[in-house]
């Protein structure tokens, strides 16, 4: 016996991603207070810890790749 409840009609799409390679990561660092991770000082460039220039590449890649 089949069982299946869900519409043949479904058109959901999920897309999944980790954020780039930051900063925090270059360090060693696993910033998960967004106390420390968010502010615009500290990190080794007094920005924060935002995306490391790896970060960046990556997520232009994942764009390109999504066709954003």
């Amino acid at each position: 016996m089949e069982y299946n409840h869900l519409s043949k009609n479904l058109r959901n799409h999920y897309i999944l991603q980790r954020h780039g390679f930051s900063l925090a990561n270059n360090a060693g660092i696993i910033c998960s207070d967004p106390a420390i991770a968010i502010p615009s000082e500290g990190g080794p460039f007094n920005t924060g810890y935002g995306l490391h220039e790896k970060g960046k590449m990556q997520v232009k890649e994942v764009r390109m790749i999504l066709g954003l």
